[in-house]
Protein backbone atom coordinates (compact mmCIF):
# COMPACT_ATOMS: atom_id res chain seq x y z
CA UNK A 1 0.00 0.00 0.00
CA UNK A 2 1.36 3.54 -1.10
CA UNK A 3 0.65 4.72 2.33
CA UNK A 4 2.51 2.97 4.09
CA UNK A 5 5.75 4.40 2.21
CA UNK A 6 7.54 6.96 4.20
CA UNK A 7 6.42 9.76 1.49
CA UNK A 8 5.12 12.83 3.57
CA UNK A 9 2.22 14.10 2.24
CA UNK A 10 1.09 16.38 4.05
CA UNK A 11 3.10 19.46 5.93
CA UNK A 12 4.14 18.67 9.63
CA UNK A 13 1.15 19.89 12.01
CA UNK A 14 2.20 22.13 14.43
CA UNK A 15 -1.22 22.66 16.67
CA UNK A 16 -4.03 20.34 17.45
CA UNK A 17 -6.45 21.46 15.13
CA UNK A 18 -4.14 20.41 12.02
CA UNK A 19 -3.26 17.77 13.78
CA UNK A 20 -6.99 16.58 13.60
CA UNK A 21 -7.15 17.78 9.90
CA UNK A 22 -4.59 15.35 9.12
CA UNK A 23 -5.46 12.18 11.36
CA UNK A 24 -9.20 13.03 9.09
CA UNK A 25 -7.23 13.62 5.84
CA UNK A 26 -5.53 9.83 6.25
CA UNK A 27 -9.05 8.64 7.25
CA UNK A 28 -10.67 9.79 4.31
CA UNK A 29 -7.87 8.60 1.93
CA UNK A 30 -8.07 5.08 3.49
CA UNK A 31 -12.19 5.83 3.51
CA UNK A 32 -12.34 6.21 -0.26
CA UNK A 33 -11.06 3.67 -1.97
CA UNK A 34 -13.72 1.71 -0.19
CA UNK A 35 -16.46 3.51 -0.66
CA UNK A 36 -15.66 6.04 -3.41
CA UNK A 37 -15.43 9.75 -2.34
CA UNK A 38 -19.21 10.26 -2.86
CA UNK A 39 -19.41 8.09 -0.03
CA UNK A 40 -17.09 8.90 2.61
CA UNK A 41 -19.22 11.47 4.29
CA UNK A 42 -18.55 13.15 7.56
CA UNK A 43 -19.95 9.86 9.50
CA UNK A 44 -18.16 6.95 8.12
CA UNK A 45 -14.25 8.82 7.94
CA UNK A 46 -14.87 9.46 11.20
CA UNK A 47 -16.06 6.17 12.15
CA UNK A 48 -13.30 5.07 10.20
CA UNK A 49 -10.42 7.14 11.50
CA UNK A 50 -11.85 7.21 14.88
CA UNK A 51 -13.75 10.22 16.07
CA UNK A 52 -16.81 11.75 16.58
CA UNK A 53 -18.91 13.70 13.22
CA UNK A 54 -18.80 16.27 16.27
CA UNK A 55 -14.68 16.46 16.19
CA UNK A 56 -14.49 15.97 12.35
CA UNK A 57 -16.87 18.96 11.93
CA UNK A 58 -15.30 20.95 14.03
CA UNK A 59 -11.76 20.81 12.44
CA UNK A 60 -12.94 20.32 8.96
CA UNK A 61 -14.62 23.37 7.36
CA UNK A 62 -17.13 20.74 5.16
CA UNK A 63 -16.70 17.86 3.03
CA UNK A 64 -16.32 19.51 -0.39
CA UNK A 65 -12.96 20.78 1.36
CA UNK A 66 -11.84 17.74 2.92
CA UNK A 67 -12.44 15.74 -0.59
CA UNK A 68 -10.55 18.51 -2.25
CA UNK A 69 -7.50 17.89 -0.12
CA UNK A 70 -7.87 13.68 -0.70
CA UNK A 71 -7.54 14.50 -3.89
CA UNK A 72 -4.87 16.42 -4.11
CA UNK A 73 -2.98 13.85 -2.21
CA UNK A 74 -4.12 11.29 -4.52
CA UNK A 75 -2.76 13.05 -7.31
CA UNK A 76 0.44 13.47 -5.10
CA UNK A 77 0.77 9.68 -4.83
CA UNK A 78 0.01 8.95 -8.18
CA UNK A 79 2.56 11.63 -9.52
CA UNK A 80 5.28 10.46 -7.05
CA UNK A 81 4.20 6.68 -8.38
CA UNK A 82 4.28 7.40 -12.02
CA UNK A 83 8.13 8.85 -11.64
CA UNK A 84 9.36 6.37 -9.45
CA UNK A 85 8.02 3.85 -12.64
CA UNK A 86 9.55 6.55 -15.06
CA UNK A 87 12.74 7.02 -13.70
CA UNK A 88 13.48 2.50 -13.28
CA UNK A 89 17.12 2.32 -14.21
CA UNK A 90 17.30 -0.31 -17.44
CA UNK A 91 14.18 0.75 -19.06
CA UNK A 92 14.64 0.92 -22.28
CA UNK A 93 12.48 3.32 -24.95
CA UNK A 94 9.70 1.08 -25.76
CA UNK A 95 9.58 0.17 -22.02
CA UNK A 96 9.11 3.60 -20.52
CA UNK A 97 5.40 4.40 -22.01
CA UNK A 98 4.35 0.54 -20.60
CA UNK A 99 5.69 1.91 -17.59
CA UNK A 100 3.96 5.11 -17.34
CA UNK A 101 0.52 3.29 -18.20
CA UNK A 102 1.49 0.66 -15.42
CA UNK A 103 1.44 3.93 -12.89
CA UNK A 104 -1.75 5.15 -13.90
CA UNK A 105 -3.79 1.42 -12.38
CA UNK A 106 -2.76 1.94 -8.41
CA UNK A 107 -6.00 -0.24 -6.81
CA UNK A 108 -6.25 2.56 -4.23
CA UNK A 109 -6.32 5.80 -6.43
CA UNK A 110 -8.67 3.92 -9.25
CA UNK A 111 -11.04 3.17 -7.17
CA UNK A 112 -11.54 6.20 -5.49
Amino acid sequence: MLLSAKIPLLTVPDSPRQIHRRQTTYACLSCAPRRGLSGSTIATIAGHGGHSTGIVNFHIDNTQKLHAVTVVCFAKMHHVKWFCECSKAGLSAGEKPLAIADSHFIAMICIA
